[in-house]
């Protein structure tokens, strides 16, 4: 009987935990005629005919800020340089979402510059035979995406912690953990704080290893030494770094 409970148990979990693996998308587009530009987590993604496809986003937060081509009165560019300066874009959209698995979240500028969200379960009826817009398969490869990073901002870095204070097991905490490390980049001070919402040495570890390549200070590392209790896992994660290409 303690088995069988101990099974049903461990499939409820399994359960639990697979909800966390499918991939997320997200679109932006605009109804206006003036170029956008888009920034997720940090990076520049470039647009396609003044759309953005991700189609294999992980869940959890991200940082979404968009920018709309200024025009003139009479319906110009603001200035002679086109839409080539940064200087001729302003920031019309600025917020951190957050992707549920097997969603699709879309976002729509209009030529005004007001932005609609709506999202919606990807399945079901869902118009998934349209997503191919062929421009950001590769998006998870962020480090090659050519733009400098940036770590994630202070009140979404807080809503992530708290997502993780959230969950009881340090299983699920890790899946959750790494998805959303993977999408984004943090300081070392950031990672030491993730790794204290962790019970155990071996899950802490893990972590660690998992977010330097994520770290946009790495030689700031050695902050995470106190967060272990012994010295082995010190030792662990010192080979690791001085190993890492």
């Amino acid at each position: 009987m303690k088995k069988a409970f101990t099974f049903f148990a461990a499939m409820a979990v399994s359960l639990n935990l697979s909800a966390y693996y499918g991939p997320s998308k997200l679109s932006i587009s605009t109804t206006g005629i003036s170029n956008i530009r888009v920034m997720v987590d940090g990076n520049r993604i470039r647009a396609n005919n003044n759309a953005v496809m991700i189609n294999n986003l992980n869940e959890g937060y991200h940082t979404i800020r968009i920018y709309q081509l200024k025009t003139s009165r009479g319906g110009g560019l603001g200035n002679g340089n086109g839409g080539n300066n940064m200087n001729n874009y302003q920031l019309v959209y600025n917020s951190s979402i957050f992707l549920k698995p097997q969603y699709h979240v879309d976002i729509v500028i209009n030529r005004f510059g007001k932005a609609f969200t709506d999202e919606q379960p990807i399945g079901a009826g869902y118009y998934e035979e349209d997503d191919d817009w062929g421009n950001n398969d590769n998006w998870n490869n962020n480090n090659g995406s050519g733009y400098n990073n940036t770590a994630m901002d202070a009140r979404v870095f807080e809503q992530f912690k708290q997502s993780l204070r959230k969950e009881n097991f340090d299983d699920s905490r890790q899946n959750i953990a790494k998805q959303t490390i993977s999408t984004n980049y943090f300081t070392s001070t950031q990672v030491r704080e993730i790794l204290q919402l962790f019970n155990f040495e071996n899950s802490k570890l893990e972590i660690a290893k998992y977010a330097y390549k994520y770290t946009v200070d790495k030689g700031s590392y050695f902050l995470l030494n106190d967060v272990f209790a012994f010295s082995t896992s010190k030792d662990e994660l010192l080979r690791y770094i001085q190993s890492y290409k």
